[in-house]
């Protein structure tokens, strides 16, 4: 039986910059927002040029996976669950919505970039 109820877990799922893991130090916690904050600002820049070959969608990607790395057991990280994931984002719309926040057509841009730079 889960101790949270779903309608929370998506709540958290859907804003991870709120869920803290109980095991992560007050100095853990800071660099996951910091993470975030780089991450957010690179698939910002990265959706707006909208160029595959740029670097800063590389970085994007790279930034991307780093923040979520967080937040998984250890471990656990591959390029196609990470794939999968993000491309569960486009079909949901609550996703969507947090990406748009980020940039209009960051939740698209960002699968384009993973399918492209993420070949297992």
């Amino acid at each position: 039986m889960d101790l949270i109820p779903k309608v929370k877990q998506e709540e958290l799922a859907l804003n991870m910059s709120y869920f803290r893991p109980g095991t992560m130090s007050d100095d853990e916690w800071d660099e996951v927002l910091i993470m975030q904050k780089r991450m957010e600002d690179a698939l910002r820049l990265a959706t707006k040029t909208n160029d595959l070959d740029a670097q800063i969608s590389q970085d994007a990607v790279l930034l991307h996976r780093r923040w979520l790395i967080y937040f998984l057991p250890e471990g656990t990280y591959s390029y196609q669950g990470h794939k999968d994931m993000v491309r569960s984002y486009l079909d949901d719309p609550r996703m969507l919505a947090m990406y748009d926040k980020i940039e209009p057509g960051a939740a698209q841009f960002l699968d384009k970039a993973l399918n492209y730079y993420c070949l297992d």
